[in-house]
């Protein structure tokens, strides 16, 4: 049996862990088993909190190079 590759546009484009399940099916009707795929997730992380800053580095004084 011959390998055969599909690309298909999904729109709306599927995002943030959505699953889509496809099947293909010939022109005989033969319907392959399904297949699925997880979008990936593109959602950006929470920002960052800073409670406290610390300066624990002795001061310095000079040129730099």
């Amino acid at each position: 049996m011959a390998k055969v590759i599909f690309t298909l546009p999904l729109v709306p484009a599927q995002t943030n862990g959505e699953q889509v399940t496809v099947t293909a099916t010939d022109n005989a009707n033969n319907v392959s088993p399904p297949t699925t795929a997880q979008a990936p997730d593109i959602t950006a992380p929470d920002k960052p909190i800073i409670t406290q800053v610390l300066d624990d580095v002795e001061s310095f004084t000079g040129a730099a190079g």
